[in-house]
């Protein structure tokens, strides 16, 4: 929460005499969550969505794509899957499955996210999904980072969160290193957060395409990996390249230009030089800013030289006019141009260029989108256009309409046939007053230079008729839907072409509670039928109640149930149990937890926020007619009535479910939290039960804890001061099966020295297989040393860390340079010291 000012009108000030802890602790955190790059604003009604099967529910406004589904955003942003559906109504996307996102990176290259179970909401353009691999571009030309985990957020194109993720540069054996973080913050084209990192040397990929393994080779409370930064100095050595020292130097012309100059001494590719040059072109009523790169590299085992030159230019003019015509344009344009020279002759090019534009007047919106990519390694060269325009019109506002032209040329220059096609989407919608309701109308043409073979409707009409209120509690809507669809025949050469009829009603009824206690949600009653189709005819029903029962402020009860029956004309409400779609389950939830008070207790003449740690103390609230007495009041309050409260909190939270249709229980689940706020320990304790074979699953037992929550890492890195303290963990997992423990170990974390710019710190681990790491650490203002020895492998490493910029705060700048001695062999053979 930010501190800054107390109410209109008010002085917020400091009391004569009370001494106040430094909060930019709790500052800094807010920074990191809040410091967001403005993108180019997304259309969400810009889309273009391809697949084998298309349908489109009027009635819940879902359009669902299934095999080879793959929709793209205006901004270029590609997402692809096996099945993709579309809500229409809240501009959101959502992935059945496996999914794989595509965008472009003002580093060069695409930004790549997979994972599984997408949810988008295209207008906040934020995400959540499942066992994620994020790949994103480094700083270096041609690298890439890899982030994999199993819990992910995303603000796309602004930030995205990690829980216990791993980064690596190198995803394919050889692993020569890799990082483990609690939490990683990834803020694209800028950098990297790494919370409680822990860095390998070495490692193997299991089947899953996890990395474990290798040697821990250092630990560092915030480890940042810089995406764009212009100074810094990296030596290293790899298998590609051998020895190497790369660095970026600083400079900067005026307060427009400024960059880094690259050099770099490669023992296998020689010498590389560039630079990295960040500009802004000040024109009047625009925002006009951008980045020009370029890099040259001798490649002396190849007997040749590279180069690369990129150009990422960003723009906004807020007072265009365009054919008369007012309003704001805005955009990106991208260059990318690769050579290689051989001395002994030949030259291959590649070249990209990208251009995205959207122009927005009063009553319309026009979306221009054109690249050409060329790849000499596959020999093709693509030409996508896209251009959309939306329009409303002056007096008439129940009436809109939209276009789309997507051509496409693919052209070889390796022999292979040349392809180009084009599609053509027109569309109205009118709601004029009087009419009973909405209607819409689409058509959709589509030309391809090896034939039209692509599913789709050609023709669509969909009326909205307007909702009929049947009581306060329970409404009725319908809708009807005429199409004319086509598809490849299966059974010979050509296409198929059918007409449908589709009606959809929905019966909603409102939430009611029978006591104060319970709340029931009947939900809806959903009927589907098709009216007349050229192929065979279906029909559904769907029930989904939902009863939510909170006894008490501290336990709470959730319970919901969903069948859909499915049939034919023929034989109305036949279940049919071998088909996926046919759902009937119910599913369970019980909790119970501690309350939480959201209104902290805080004297009056104070303000204190959630996030306060203990021992902080509220803000002192001064006026301008405050009286010497109220002063004298103020600045005599003790800190232990005003300092926060520590509060513990407990939860205890339980699931399971059965499946009618496989005749099944899913597992019950149980998890026990007991933590504190603010937070000084957590302790976890979770397990499952499989009631279908009796087997109950390991137990797992994570305990962390601190002496005083100004030592955990992420606040502290902001702190001048802090309290010296210590952190811990212990963690264990019980195989009941075995009836010993499968796994466990202990962290410990200490400091010694109250100043986060001058400190001893001391780090031991110990698992099962005994002591793994002792870790010496020395932090001083500019430079820090880690003294680490590795027991397992019998190695000692020394470890140095140099900041570039002293003036910048300490724990925002760990990224900018370090350097690494290992002993030449191990210590337990005594062949290292005497």
């Amino acid at each position: 929460m930010v501190r800054s000012g107390s109410g209109a009108g008010n002085q917020v000030a400091a009391a004569p005499g009370t001494q106040l802890p430094d909060t930019r602790g709790s500052q800094i955190r807010q920074q990191l969550e809040t410091n967001l790059q403005t993108q180019v604003p997304l259309d969400p009604d810009q889309l273009n969505v391809t697949g084998d099967n298309l349908s489109f529910d009027a009635e819940q406004q879902v359009g669902i794509a299934e095999g080879n589904a793959r929709i793209q955003l205006s901004d270029g942003t590609t997402i692809t899957g096996d099945k993709l559906l579309f809500y229409q109504r809240e501009k959101r996307l959502r992935s059945e499955g496996p999914f794989l996102l595509e965008q472009a990176s003002s580093q060069g290259g695409e930004r790549q996210i997979k994972g599984r179970n997408l949810d988008f909401d295209i207008t906040s353009r934020s995400a959540q999904f499942e066992s994620s691999l994020v790949i994103l571009p480094g700083e270096e030309p041609g690298t890439k980072i890899f982030v994999r985990s199993e819990e992910t957020t995303a603000l796309l194109g602004d930030q995205i969160f990690f829980e216990n993720a791993t980064i690596t540069t190198s995803p394919e054996p050889p692993v020569t290193h890799y990082v483990k973080g609690d939490r990683v913050e990834v803020f694209p084209d800028d950098k990297l957060l790494v919370y409680n990192a822990r860095v390998f040397g070495g490692g193997a990929l299991d089947e899953q395409g996890d990395i474990g393994g290798g040697t821990q080779i250092g630990y560092f409370p915030l480890f940042v990996y810089s995406l764009q930064d212009h100074q810094w100095i990296l030596p290293g050595q790899s298998e590609e390249e051998g020895i190497f020292v790369k660095s970026s130097w600083a400079y900067r012309f005026d307060q427009y230009n400024f960059g880094g100059l690259r050099l770099d001494l490669i023992e296998r590719k020689g010498l590389g030089i560039g630079f990295t040059h960040d500009y802004i072109v000040p024109i009047q009523d625009s925002e006009n800013y951008g980045r020009a790169q370029f890099y040259l590299v001798t490649e002396r085992d190849e007997n040749r030289m590279s180069s690369r030159f990129r150009v990422d230019h960003f723009f906004d003019f807020y007072a265009a006019n365009i054919l008369g015509n007012y309003g704001s344009l805005r955009g990106q344009l991208n260059v990318d141009l690769d050579n290689t020279y051989r001395p002994a002759g030949g030259r291959n090019d590649a070249s990209n260029f990208r251009l995205n534009s959207t122009f927005r007047a009063d009553l319309s919106s026009t979306t221009l989108n054109f690249s050409r990519t060329g790849s000499p390694t596959r020999g093709t060269y693509n030409l996508p256009l896209t251009v959309s325009h939306d329009q409303r019109y002056d007096g008439v506002p129940w009436l809109s309409s939209n276009m789309r032209i997507d051509y496409n040329q693919r052209l070889s220059a390796r022999g292979a046939q040349d392809f180009s096609d084009t599609r053509l989407t027109v569309g109205t919608r009118f709601r004029p007053p009087g009419w009973g309701g909405d209607y819409q109308v689409n058509y959709r043409a589509y030309s391809s230079s090896n034939g039209d073979q692509e599913s789709r409707k050609n023709f669509e009409f969909i009326f909205n008729p307007t909702n009929f209120t049947l009581s306060r509690d329970i409404s009725f809507t319908s809708n009807l839907t005429l199409t004319q669809n086509q598809s490849p025949d299966a059974e010979a050469t050509g296409l198929n072409f059918f007409n449908k009829y589709e009606a959809r009603s929905s019966l909603r009824f409102a939430d009611f509670q029978p006591f104060e206690w319970i709340k029931v949600a009947p939900g809806s009653v959903e009927y589907y039928q098709a009216l007349y189709s050229t192929p065979d005819q279906e029909s559904t029903l769907t029930l989904g109640p939902r009863v939510s029962i909170e006894p008490s402020e501290w336990a709470n009860l959730d319970m919901r149930f969903q069948r859909v029956f499915q049939g034919n004309n023929s034989v109305p409400f036949q279940s049919v149990s071998s088909n996926p779609r046919d759902t009937h389950r119910i599913n369970a939830n019980l909790s119970f937890f501690t309350p939480r008070s959201t209104i902290p207790n805080v004297p009056p003449g104070y303000v204190a926020f959630e996030d306060d740690l203990p021992g902080e103390l509220p803000i002192a609230l001064t006026f301008p007619d405050d009286t010497a007495a109220d002063l004298d009041e103020i600045a005599n309050r003790t800190e232990e009535e005003l300092q926060a409260d520590v509060k513990n909190l407990f939860r205890f939270d339980t699931s399971t479910g059965f499946d009618y249709v496989s005749d099944r229980w899913d597992l019950v689940n149980a998890t026990f939290t007991w933590n504190t706020t603010p937070n000084l320990f957590d302790v976890r304790l979770s397990t499952s039960y499989d009631p279908n074979e009796g087997d109950l699953n390991p137990i797992q037992l994570t305990y962390t804890g601190r002496s005083t929550t100004t030592f955990e890492r992420g606040l502290r890195s902001g702190l001048d001061f802090y309290e010296p303290g210590v952190s811990y963990s212990v963690r264990a997992v019980y195989d009941p099966e075995e009836g010993d423990l499968s796994s466990y170990g202990v962290d410990l974390d200490a400091t010694i020295g109250n100043r986060w710019q001058n400190h001893w710190g001391l780090r031991l681990g110990v698992d099962q297989e005994g002591l793994q790491e002792i870790t010496i650490r020395r932090d001083l203002r500019d430079f820090e040393v880690r003294l680490t020895y590795d027991p397992s492998a019998e190695l000692l490493r020394l470890e140095g860390f140099l900041v570039a910029f002293p003036s910048r705060p300490v724990g925002l700048t760990q990224e900018r340079g370090d350097f690494l001695f290992s002993s030449p062999s191990s210590i337990g053979s005594g062949e290292l010291l005497p």
